[in-house]
């Protein structure tokens, strides 16, 4: 799935962090724990707000083994133009 990063990005990133805890049986207090953030946090994750720290989203997606990834017209390019830095 591509998403593109407008206002409604967080709400389908909480929405797919959310899926993916429910589906491995994890509370979001576990999940909390595993991650080593915050529940509060990750509880404003789920729910699409604006505002959370990359740290805490890479966090949470290394916990749930969640992959983002970057897409776009110029990537090929820059891969192979950056594959040595």
């Amino acid at each position: 799935m591509v998403v593109k990063l407008t206002t409604e990005w967080m709400a389908t990133m909480g929405r797919a962090i959310r899926f993916h805890r429910k589906k491995a049986r994890i509370s979001a207090t576990q999940l909390a724990l595993i991650a080593g953030i915050g529940k509060t946090a990750l509880y404003d994750i789920e729910q699409g707000k604006a505002g959370c720290r990359m740290e805490t989203l890479m966090k949470i997606c290394a916990a749930l083994n969640i992959t983002v990834a970057l897409e776009g017209p110029l990537m090929r390019e820059f891969e192979v133009n950056h594959a040595t830095d």
